[in-house]
């Protein structure tokens, strides 16, 4: 049976499998050398949690669709939100955090949680903004940003579920995930890996490397 919760994949080129989430069920994911058998491998998870979550008494979360409910925050917003979750990170964490929480709210919503955008760097998808933000460090923490923004709950589920996925990789593995995948790539057309970038990475080309339902 088909599930009503949207599901985000990736093809792994190091895993060579296809890899696949349901962000609104903490802890479903799954794999599958085919985009389908992953598919299908996810669905009987799904149902497996939600069988145990009854067995527990546990609420079982109702599928959002495509309600998408925006507070209009800013990268730093979202970056001070990651922060205050992980705590002190590396720089390229924070950048590569900050883009797949771009990369989710258009595959889960079709909208960007926010407006700044991403240029395929040589070392993956850099926001210029939050680069000016932290550029001479290394390691940042929650102090770095100021913000007190309110999140709507359709946000921080975005958010929350991005850094439950990514938040324990470094910035290396994180970066090594990006040049797996389209959008950079396609940014960066025919730029040799050691040279730099500016090209923006549209979320047209993000909308259309990810398979949602």
């Amino acid at each position: 049976m088909k599930s009503s919760y949207k599901v985000i994949h990736y093809y792994s080129k190091e895993d060579e499998c296809f890899l696949t989430f349901a962000p609104e069920l903490p802890g479903c994911f799954a794999d599958g050398k085919t985009l389908q058998l992953a598919l299908d491998n996810l669905n009987t998870v799904i149902e497996e949690w939600i069988c145990v979550a009854k067995e527990e008494n546990r609420d079982i979360p109702i599928p959002v669709g495509n309600t998408y409910e925006t507070t209009n925050p800013t990268i730093f917003d979202v970056s001070k939100y990651i922060l205050d979750k992980t705590g002190a990170i590396s720089t390229m964490a924070l950048e590569k955090l900050s883009y797949y929480c771009l990369v989710w709210s258009l595959v889960w919503f079709g909208q960007p949680i926010f407006e700044n955008k991403f240029q395929a760097w040589r070392d993956g998808p850099v926001c210029r903004d939050l680069f000016d933000c932290h550029k001479g460090k290394r390691v940042v923490s929650s102090n770095l940003i100021e913000s007190e923004h309110v999140f709507s709950a359709i946000e921080k589920m975005v958010m929350d579920s991005v850094v439950a996925i990514y938040g324990k990789e470094d910035g290396e593995f994180l970066s090594s995930l990006t040049h797996q995948e389209k959008p950079w790539l396609l940014a960066r057309g025919n730029t040799p890996q050691e040279l730099g970038s500016c090209s923006v990475i549209s979320n047209d080309s993000i909308k259309k490397a990810y398979y949602y339902l």
